[in-house]
């Protein structure tokens, strides 16, 4: 019971478990092993179904818009780079333009532990703690709030990994089960030390995963490889998953409600179109042909653009380097052809007065001002686009997005221009140049071979759900922050493009109950939101 202003609100207390990528797909097909027994009990007691993810379905703008509330158009974030001037950097806390679902419990009086969700680096003070999630650069950073909280998970568990990372006599599963191991333990004793009215865990693992061993446990894959102790492996894992979840739920009293939930799916990935490629071929992505300046000279004392990567990842400096401004990258010579980089467009070949049109992360940017150009850009890469030949033995399936079909908001500006899928994912834009062909598999067979679906998981159990087992249809990763804020009776934000998920409560239950309340877009107004603002600013500076 919170008492606020004198009066008394009642509530049941709110744990998310998100699992990076999962799929009711590998749900289906290990059931019957007898591996998911917590996830099992908590849709026959609760309510399940698909979690529809945002386009681009990406991990990054899938989790931002998941504690907005809001499409990526309102938020400006849609993908993990994001696009700066002719070039790109790696998107951080800082850009999400919104508030989330933790500030306004903060502000209502509630306290929130928040764990390892992706792009909360840098953290933000908050009314709890929060220890930052993926796109946090190293374990060296200050990755937590308060930081001094750091120093405390580095004592619980040294070999804590703050991202992917395949160490020296690892394998790949010998990675994700280390990582697992030590995300549990730290979450563990966070959420039995600190406690806090709203809680939220994830774990990526899940994700990283189901991208490197695919192949091993989908007959279907093209690249399929027999490797039962493989697939053991991944069975083995999906237990320790499904161990953690009733672990997590017995940490918690029985008037604890649970959510489960994932920010996308996951599927076969058969290839990649190689975009930047075919928008040389095509006429509208210019190259230069020669180094010039610094370059060259650069090239001449032995520094190249691979040797850098290759310092950079010895010395833990990978993100360091991302950082870098854009006239600096481009200015580093390349050894090869293919240009291997994360934005792959900062680099010095590009003759930006006669391009058109260039490829970054998910989508197509139009390299023009003029608003009558530009359409005339856009429908002919539309058109031509159509005409692609797909690879042997496979069905394409087009379907090419404008940006304002996908979104709307403020940061519209910052979109990709055109959003091309291939299918369900099952192609994958690269932004490499120099291949020789438009599509491409060898990274398939040697590396990820598995790609993201719109179909994330959605299950909730606990005291204010509805029994039974019930399917929900339509439920969007947009749904969750303002069912959750309603679930604390707090005000809904009239810009969150999600409703209020009122048929997952029982029919007697207070969120049930209860009409959904509504606030201004930003802060709520009035006295008593100032007064709430204050409250939250007091608390976090530990000083009532």
């Amino acid at each position: 019971m919170l008492h606020l202003g004198g009066m008394a609100m009642k509530y049941s207390r709110l744990l998310v478990i998100g699992l990076d990528g999962m799929t009711f797909d590998l749900y289906k097909q290990y059931k019957a092993r007898g591996i998911f027994k917590n996830i099992t009990e908590m849709m026959n007691k609760g309510v399940y179904g698909n979690l529809k993810s945002v386009i681009p379905t990406d991990t990054v703008p899938a989790w931002a818009c998941f504690y907005t509330g809001k499409n990526p158009g309102k938020i400006g974030v849609y993908g993990t780079s994001k696009k700066e001037s002719f070039g790109a950097r790696t998107v951080s806390s800082k850009d999400v333009k919104s508030r989330k679902i933790w500030n306004y419990l903060n502000e209502n009086g509630y306290t929130t532990g928040l764990f390892a969700i992706p792009l909360t680096y840098p953290p933000e003070p908050v009314s709890g703690f929060m220890v930052s999630g993926m796109l946090t650069p190293n374990i060296k950073s200050n990755f937590t709030y308060p930081e001094e909280l750091k120093e405390e998970i580095l004592r619980i568990s040294p070999s804590y990994r703050v991202s992917f990372e395949v160490k020296k006599s690892e394998t790949i599963m010998d990675a994700i089960n280390r990582s697992f191991e030590a995300r549990v333990k730290v979450a563990t004793y966070l959420l039995g030390k600190r406690k806090c009215d709203f809680v939220m865990v994830v774990f990526n693992e899940t994700d990283w995963m189901e991208h490197f061993m695919w192949k091993y446990i989908d007959k279907n894959h093209p690249f399929f490889e027999n490797n039962k102790k493989k697939e053991e492996e991944v069975i083995d894992f999906l237990g320790q998953v499904d161990k953690t979840i009733g672990d997590f739920k017995n940490l918690f009293s029985s008037d604890t409600n649970i959510m489960i939930m994932s920010d996308h799916g996951a599927g076969i990935l058969h290839g990649h179109f190689n975009i930047n490629d075919w928008l040389i071929q095509n006429g509208y992505l210019a190259m230069r042909k020669k180094q010039k300046g610094i370059s060259k000279g650069l090239a001449k004392i032995g520094i190249t653009r691979e040797k850098l990567l290759s310092i950079s990842l010895k010395l833990g400096l990978r993100e360091l380097t991302k950082q870098l401004p854009f006239w600096i990258r481009r200015s580093i010579p390349e050894e090869k052809n293919v240009i291997e980089w994360d934005d792959a467009l900062a680099f010095n070949y590009v003759d930006w007065e006669k391009t058109k049109a260039w490829a970054l992360g998910n989508g197509i940017y139009i390299n023009t001002k003029n608003p009558e150009e530009y359409i005339k850009i856009r429908n002919n890469i539309l058109s031509d686009i159509k005409n692609l030949k797909p690879p042997v033995g496979n069905d394409l399936n087009i379907t090419t997005y404008k940006k304002e079909d996908l979104f709307s908001g403020d940061y519209l500006d910052g979109a990709p221009d055109l959003i091309p899928l291939f299918g369900e994912y099952k192609f994958l834009l690269s932004t490499s140049i120099g291949n020789n062909d438009f599509f491409t598999f060898d990274k398939v067979k040697r590396s990820r071979n598995a790609s993201h679906r719109l179909n994330g998981i959605f299950i909730a159990y606990g005291p204010d759900i509805k029994g039974g087992g019930k399917k929900l249809e339509g439920t969007s990763i947009l749904d969750l922050a303002p069912t959750i804020l309603h679930m604390y009776n707090v005000p809904v934000p009239e810009d969150m493009d999600g409703k209020v998920l009122k048929e997952i409560f029982k029919g007697n239950s207070e969120p049930r109950r209860r009409e959904v309340k509504y606030q201004r877009a930003g802060k709520e107004g009035g006295e008593r939101g100032k007064i709430k603002e204050r409250i939250r600013k007091l608390k976090v500076g530990e000083r009532i």
